[in-house]
């Protein structure tokens, strides 16, 4: 290890000292956030609206506007990362590398610092909906299930479960929400009466939804 580096991870662990951050941990997490040692600062708690207040409002945007849960995101600092660099990791894939140009920045340098990172994990987490989707896929089946149990018990009838996944996952990826499952899975009862083909199905439902 470098002398340099050296110096930049003590600063990392008096800042986290300092804040009371705990120490990263090695648990799995299928949504990663990994900012370099100058942008710790942004996710500081003296900070009132900092990254972690801006990325649970997000996941939950993007939940009502898309009717997907966008699991926890978990934000750690990763001392391989240049002083403003960020990366974005889905299921330990990585998704960009990043870099808050300093020069860019005319007002507050935290509050443009999140305004930046958090657009970029919108379009990223939105160009992504159906890988994450599959992941969560369980869970928010179960969440459908408990929400419209009669219904739910009534599409099972009629197509299995994997198709039901092949069904929204086609929607989500032609950047239609899932808000409106009552009307999807209405939409789903019907159409399979008749309709065998689970692709020509979910066009159709696609086109009415």
């Amino acid at each position: 290890m470098s002398f340099k580096v050296l110096i930049i991870y003590i600063k990392i662990i008096c800042f986290r000292i300092y804040n009371k951050h705990p120490m990263p941990t090695f648990k799995k997490y299928n949504l990663r956030l990994e900012l370099g040692f100058g942008l710790l600062p942004i996710v500081s708690d003296k900070l009132e609206n900092n990254l972690q207040t801006g990325v649970q409002k997000l996941r939950e945007d993007i939940k009502n506007e898309y009717g997907i849960y966008i699991p926890f995101i978990h934000i750690v600092d990763f001392v391989a990362l240049d002083i403003y660099e960020y990366s974005f990791f889905l299921n330990k894939k990585s998704m960009g590398k990043f870099r808050i140009k300093t020069e860019d920045i005319n007002n507050s340098f935290n509050s443009e610092s999140i305004k930046i990172i958090l657009i970029n994990l919108n379009n990223i987490i939105i160009n992504n909906l159906v890988e994450i989707f599959s992941c969560e896929y369980s869970n928010q089946i179960l969440n459908i299930k408990k929400k419209y149990p009669k219904l739910f018990k009534c599409v099972l009838k009629n197509i299995s479960l994997s198709k039901i996944k092949f069904i929204l996952s086609n929607i989500l990826s032609e950047k239609k929400s899932l808000v409106n499952i009552e009307k999807i899975f209405e939409l789903i009862i019907s159409y399979s009466r008749e309709i065998k083909d689970v692709k020509i199905m979910s066009e159709m439902i696609i086109e009415n939804i």
